[in-house]
């Protein structure tokens, strides 16, 4: 432990030689005023399967999220319309996270 917390036998690592890409992001302009009860579309039906996410703490990015399946807004929904969309999301995504344009 002691040898990893000094500079002198691990040289200083540069951050920025790491790109981070996080995805789809909302920016806080991008996102509508919020109107109660509506909530940000985190769990969005989108053609690519991948929702927009929001940073926590950002105005109008709230959502909600349960462990039973949901709409869009995170809200829990028992229609098998909307399990079979939420479904074919999740199927969407796998299909676009192994797409070659998303691997660089």
């Amino acid at each position: 432990l002691q040898q990893g917390l000094n500079k002198q036998s691990v040289p200083s690592f540069d951050l920025n030689r790491v790109p981070i890409n996080r995805g789809k992001m909302m920016k806080e302009a991008e996102l509508p005023e919020l109107v109660q009860p509506n909530y940000f579309k985190r769990f969005e039906l989108t053609e690519d399967g991948i929702s927009p996410r929001t940073i926590p703490g950002m105005k109008n990015g709230l959502f909600l999220s349960t462990g039973l399946e949901h709409n869009e807004e995170g809200k829990p929904a028992e229609a098998p319309t909307m399990h079979v969309a939420q479904t074919d999301k999740r199927f969407r995504k796998l299909e676009t996270v192994t797409d070659d344009r998303y691997l660089t």
